[in-house]
């Protein structure tokens, strides 16, 4: 059985009369990526400043590394965390903020000087490494924070909307870095509304809205629950309401001429759809599989909501 670093039981947390966690559970085991996410005001940031330390509870139980949360903070010594304004000196440079972290987390320099130039690397950072903070770009100054955030190998990981003002080539990086922090067991949290840009990374979902818990749920059986999706083209215009004649479909919507069938049960050959069209008459120029997505799953969970 994996060994938790997060074991939250019925957490609530309350600024004055208002609630703004509301019996909160949920469990993070080692080498686990957990997406928070939920729109404006749903608590992202409170439960974030509880399990960074900023912050104190009100009610409930939470252990970070069988510690607990309210009463020993001993445990932020384990923690990196990357917030959405960058936690850097302005009147320094890249290299002496990078170097500043590495000597107050008290990081080996030999290791830490060449995996500080591997991430300046990465980040398309290297050449600019004496300039000074004020001088950078609102998306370098993003990049230096998160080098700051993956030196060293701390065991747990808070990215607070880690994704923003990147580039591509700057997300992939970001990425693999955190696909091998996750292989060495580092418990790894991100805050995002861009779902799709970590998908393929993540494990397990807290959706929140008003301080309440939406959806807590392992990644693949919120995938494998969704209604399959068919992509249909036909050859000439029709009536979308002709595709509800077909028993098993849910639901049509229509983008141009391009049709959308949400089905009620599984169809492994799209063949067999076919007998289906030909007798409501429709020729189909093309037809294919919609591949469901987590970001279209949270945004169908929060409409009904």
């Amino acid at each position: 059985m994996s060994t938790p670093i997060i074991h939250c039981n019925s957490l609530v947390k309350k600024h004055y009369a208002r609630v703004a966690l509301n019996n909160l559970t949920f469990r993070l085991d080692e080498g686990e990526v957990l997406l928070v996410t939920g729109p404006s005001g749903s608590g992202k940031t409170s439960l974030i400043n509880i399990i960074s330390g900023i912050d104190t509870f009100n009610a409930g139980n939470l252990l970070i590394f069988d510690m607990d949360a309210n009463k020993n903070k001993d445990f932020v010594k384990q923690i990196s965390c990357s917030w959405q304004s960058p936690s850097l000196y302005q009147n320094l440079s890249i290299e002496k903020n990078l170097n500043f972290f590495s000597d107050l987390y008290q990081l080996p320099k030999r290791e830490t000087y060449k995996e500080i130039n591997d991430l300046l690397e990465g980040f398309d950072l290297i050449n600019k490494r004496k300039q000074y903070l004020a001088t950078l770009s609102q998306s370098d100054q993003k990049k230096v924070d998160l080098c700051r955030t993956l030196i060293g190998n701390k065991k747990l990981l808070i990215l607070d909307e880690p994704f923003s003002l990147l580039d591509a080539s700057s997300i992939k990086f970001l990425l693999n870095i955190l696909i091998n922090k996750k292989r060495q067991g580092c418990g790894i949290i991100i805050s995002t509304k861009n779902i799709s840009a970590c998908e393929d990374l993540i494990d397990k979902i807290l959706l929140l809205k008003d301080g309440n818990v939406i959806m807590n749920k392992k990644i693949d059986t919120v995938i494998e629950r969704r209604d399959k999706v068919i992509v249909i083209k036909p050859l000439k215009p029709v009536d979308k309401i002709i595709f509800k004649k077909i028993s098993f479909v849910n639901d049509v919507q229509e983008v141009g001429n391009v049709f959308h069938l949400r089905l009620k049960k599984d169809i492994p050959n799209l063949n067999e759809l076919i007998p289906y069209f030909d007798e409501l008459g429709i020729s189909i120029e093309n037809i294919r599989i919609k591949q469901p997505s987590l970001q279209a799953a949270v945004e169908e969970v929060l409409s009904n909501a």
